[in-house]
């Protein structure tokens, strides 16, 4: 990884990114304000600039259209390691999808456990 993405990603894992989507139409907001609006960041795409948009898992796609052509890396929390923009489109929906599958099956269990009165 070269220097200057490994700076961007060290300040996504140190500060988080630096504003969140919040709804389909691409509205963000600064982390705190969204986490208080009841948003909170999945994954996160990182700009050639440094800049970063964090999204719950099911807004990815709208942040992807945002900057096509300026996005250089794809961070999914809590792995620290950047999936290379490229590496991410030559993927193309498949891992979303699993992404959001292996999201699906843990809020399931989630919920079932609270219905047996686990924690």
């Amino acid at each position: 990884m070269d220097s200057e993405l490994m700076s961007f990603v060290l300040s996504v894992i140190n500060s988080g990114p630096m504003r969140v989507v919040i709804n389909r139409e691409g509205e963000s907001l600064g982390m705190k304000p969204a986490f208080d609006a009841g948003s909170d960041f999945e994954i996160v795409f990182i700009r050639q600039d440094g800049w970063s948009l964090g999204a719950p898992l099911e807004l990815a796609t709208v942040v992807e259209k945002m900057w096509p052509d300026e996005w250089i890396a794809v961070m999914v929390p809590p792995s620290r390691e950047p999936i290379r923009y490229e590496t991410w489109k030559k993927a193309g929906d498949k891992t979303l999808k699993a992404l959001l599958e292996i999201k699906r099956a843990g809020v399931v269990k989630k919920k079932f456990e609270q219905v047996l009165g686990r924690p």
